[in-house]
């Protein structure tokens, strides 16, 4: 098996395995929608459903700057994912909008991308 077939088949696994296993999540990003001639500005609010996996930073990795106490890690399968979330989109751990489960991204996501060209999975803090 070349090595595009076999990391083409490990993002099919992590999909697979994850739309099994994962929790149903919203990713949300608000975007301005600005009207110079009025001087104005609206927000508009998009969401996404994703499904994904999070976890606790072990304690080796919280340092204090980058990873602080009570940051998480959500992974989500990146063949299903139609958009690429950045800092200052929101992460809703619920399939619903519910605010005491909304969680701010605030790293961009990592792909994890071991060939340079097959996204197999997307990591965000």
């Amino acid at each position: 098996m070349s090595t595009p077939a076999i990391y083409a088949r490990a993002a099919g696994t992590a999909e697979r395995v994850l739309r099994k296993y994962g929790g149903d999540f919203l990713l949300e990003q608000v975007t301005i929608t600005e009207n110079p001639g009025a001087g104005t500005a609206t927000p508009v609010t998009t969401t996404h459903a994703v499904k994904g996996v999070v976890f606790g930073y072990a304690e080796k990795y919280i340092d204090g700057t980058r990873v602080l106490r009570g940051d998480l890690q959500v992974l989500l399968p990146a063949q299903s994912l139609t958009v690429s979330p950045t800092e200052g989109w929101a992460i809703y751990l619920a399939p619903t909008a519910d605010a005491s489960k909304r969680y701010r991204v605030v790293s961009p996501m990592q792909p994890l991308v071991p060939d340079g060209s097959t996204n197999i999975l997307y990591s965000l803090q």
